[in-house]
């Protein structure tokens, strides 16, 4: 009888084989870039999901619990799961040495995410240390994950030899070293490798006090190797963020992949939180007041108490107060009644209606290009940057220490050692987290199971407590959900952030011709080249509308001809 092979298996023998060879270990330092082809859909499709497991790695942070300490690596493997990211998920628990099919897929996935990542977040030096800080993060925590055959295997394949330091220099330190690893008992402190390296290397360890320090040589305890890597990675990263930068003109002359950059730049932009307006949480002017000192987070509360002072506000601070409102409920009815009632304080109701309502109308959706723009998220916020007498930004990070203490104590922190927690996360630049303390101490006896990332959240978390309604957000989502698909109902307003629709879900990309190194273009020749893949000449509506978004209200009535005539 005669026995043929399958074809069919001895390919997938192949492909696996192939894949083995490419990838043989779960952990990688993303120093090759991928060479293979995708489709488009599923280009777009693991670059979310890669999204979204950073922003987890930054929603457990934020819960307050110490980073990569065992309930840390619990919450966010429990995350991973219940956003079902399952490949990512399949990593982590793994010990770094499965050799099976699915694993392989998982390795593919991971490289090639990574660096679409890459070419979205080369951008700015805002989005580059963000990207890089979380994929550090997300790094040390599949290695502490690691098994001792999978770390040792992973520091043989990529060459890294880290030499313990020899027995007499741990001898002649031992009283010092003893002293600075308290946790270690006499057994484990005789049985642990320690090594020495410059301490630039280790910042996060100095920083945590997790080393010995020796006229600037840091001494590095073996559960620490992870951190020891990461500066490794960070180079690694930092290189390839520099040459994705240099390519960028030419990978985003392709339309489809120009649009599927901007629309992750989109979910970072307004983070994990999507503001919800339903028949239960909308909110009434008269009642403004009130929330402000209930409910409101200090940039927002901030912004209406000038308002109500001076009845003005600058034009950042007006996009960013009319965008929260919104988030929060008011109508567009209430909200043209709401600032036209202050504003005509100051200026006749004709100067109004001509210069400022028609940006209102705008944010709402209801001129221009008509988009349902959504209200600013922390990250945004956070780095902007407030001119003088500017009432927008973020209070935690532009105000000046004396004004910043006084709106925390204007809500009600009746003790020092409050007002000294909050101080705490400013002075060491941890804004989010100092906004976060501070919900906690004005809602006394309430814990905080979210990480916060948006002045919505904290006034729909903190109305959840007050009321007792859940006006969170659409049933099945959560605030510390993932990122929103890319179907989402809101649109960040900035510029250039509009998503083009590209009907190419089945058309494949080779990676390799994405991603390798392209020869830099001027800004004029890349804007060249996109208006001629778009089949344009001149601006259109859309761009026009994109532009206004940079303009200041008095502007808009010279522009109103060019946006309808185009």
């Amino acid at each position: 009888m005669d026995f043929t092979r399958n074809p069919r298996r001895t390919l997938q023998k192949n492909y696996d084989a192939e894949l083995s060879s490419q990838f043989p270990h779960d952990l990688q330092l993303y120093n090759k870039i991928p060479k293979s082809t995708i489709l488009i859909h599923e280009f777009e499709e693991i670059a979310l999901e890669r999204l979204k497991a950073l922003r987890i790695v930054e929603t457990v942070t934020l819960r307050g619990f110490v980073k990569f300490s065992e309930e840390w690596r619990k919450n966010f493997h429990e995350e991973l799961k219940k956003q079902d990211l399952k490949s990512l998920s399949k990593l982590y628990s793994s010990l770094g040495v499965s050799n099976t099919a699915p694993n392989y897929e998982a390795r593919k996935k991971d490289l090639i995410s990574h660096f679409i990542l890459c070419l979205a977040f080369c951008r700015s030096d805002e989005l580059r240390n963000w990207f890089i800080s979380k994929e550090t993060d997300l790094f040390v925590a599949r290695f502490e994950e690691l098994s001792t055959e999978g770390r040792k295997e992973f520091m043989e394949l990529n060459n890294i030899d880290f030499q313990p330091i020899p027995q007499e220099e741990k001898k002649a330190k031992f009283s010092r070293l003893l002293n600075t690893f308290q946790y270690m008992n006499a057994t484990q402190f005789d049985s642990a490798d320690f090594y020495k390296v410059p301490f630039k290397k280790v910042l996060e360890l100095v920083r945590s006090r997790k080393v010995l320090l020796d006229k600037g040589q840091a001494y590095v305890a073996s559960g620490d190797l992870g951190n020891l890597l990461a500066s490794k990675l960070r180079q690694e990263i930092s290189h390839s963020l520099a040459v994705m930068k240099q390519c960028l003109p030419e990978t985003t002359a392709d339309i489809r992949l120009d649009s599927v950059l901007k629309c992750l730049l989109d979910q970072y932009e307004s983070g994990t939180y999507k503001p919800t307006t339903t028949s239960s949480n909308t909110i009434r002017i008269e009642d403004l007041d009130e929330l402000s000192k209930k409910s409101y987070p200090p940039c927002m509360r901030r912004m209406h108490e000038t308002l109500r002072a001076k009845h003005h506000l600058r034009h950042a601070a007006r996009l960013q107060y009319t965008l929260f409102l919104k988030g929060a409920g008011l109508s567009l009815e209430d909200a043209m009644k709401f600032w036209r009632s202050e504003f005509v304080k100051v200026m006749a109701v004709e100067k109004f209606e001509k210069e400022h309502s028609y940006n209102i109308r705008y944010n709402y959706g209801k001129e221009g290009k008509r988009c349902n723009y959504a209200p600013y998220g922390c990250n945004k916020i956070m780095n902007s940057q407030p001119g003088p007498e500017d009432a927008s930004g973020c209070p935690f990070k532009h105000s000046k220490p004396q004004e910043l203490r006084k709106l925390i104590l204007s809500y009600g922190i009746d003790s020092n050692q409050g007002l000294k927690d909050v101080m705490e996360y400013v002075n060491s630049q941890q804004p989010v987290l100092a906004c976060q303390k501070l919900f906690v101490l004005s809602h006394p006896g309430k814990g905080v199971e979210f990480g916060l990332c948006h002045p919505n959240q904290y006034f729909t978390e903190s109305r959840t407590i007050i009321t007792g309604v859940n006006v969170k957000q659409e049933p099945g989502s959560t605030p510390s959900s993932a990122v929103n698909s890319p179907a989402s109902t809101y649109a960040t307003p900035s510029p250039g952030r509009a998503r083009e629709n590209v009907n190419s879900s089945s058309t494949p990309l080779s990676t390799k011709a994405v991603l390798n190194r392209a020869t830099p273009m001027s800004s004029r020749k890349m804007l060249n080249v996109d208006n001629k893949a778009a089949g344009k000449t001149e601006p259109s509506k859309d761009e026009v509308a994109d532009w206004m978004d940079e303009l200041d209200d008095s502007d808009f009535s010279q522009l109103e001809a060019m946006d309808t005539t185009n």
